[in-house]
Formats: C-alpha cells, structure tokens, sequence
C-alpha cells in the first residue's frame, strides 16, 4: 500500500476541518450556523460562518443591549478561536 492513498487532499481535509469546526461550535454555543466553510492556503487558513449569531446575541441586540451583545460576541470568538487552534494543532 502507497503511503500516498493514506493523505487527505486538500478539499477532503478542509470538508473535515469544517465539520470538526461546525460541531465545536455547536457544542459550546448551542448554536449551529447554516453555512461553515474552510479553506486552506499555504500557511493560512479561511474560515466563513454564516450565521452564527447565538440566541443571547439576538435578544441582547432585540432589548437595545448593544455593548454587553458586542462583548458577548468578543468572547464567543476568543473561545472559538481557541478551538480552532486546539483542531489545527
């Protein structure tokens, strides 16, 4: 057997990436975005979440909230960026 046939390409290995992401996501925010896509480069990753407001979000922005909402979502990507460095890893 190659060890070649064993490699992701790079389309199979960002379809993973996405899902792994998505259900992270899901899981520490109760929340799952309609769309989740990843794309790697060289040395870079994309990472488009359409969506992806929480449901704490919606009503802090409904109730006129709007600092504590921002704060919110400033936490929400600080975690989520800590999950997406632990998955790359």
């Amino acid at each position: 057997m190659k060890i070649e046939s064993n490699l992701l390409t790079r389309k199979q290995l960002e379809r993973k990436l996405s899902q792994a992401l998505q259900s992270s996501y899901r899981d520490l925010f109760g929340h799952s975005p309609t769309n989740f896509v990843c794309h790697i480069f060289d040395n870079k990753i994309s990472i488009l979440i359409e969506n992806a407001i929480t449901m704490v979000e919606k009503f802090l922005l409904e109730n006129t909230y709007l600092d504590t909402a921002i704060n919110v979502r400033s936490a929400v990507d600080k975690i989520f960026i800590l999950q997406v460095e632990t998955k790359i890893k």
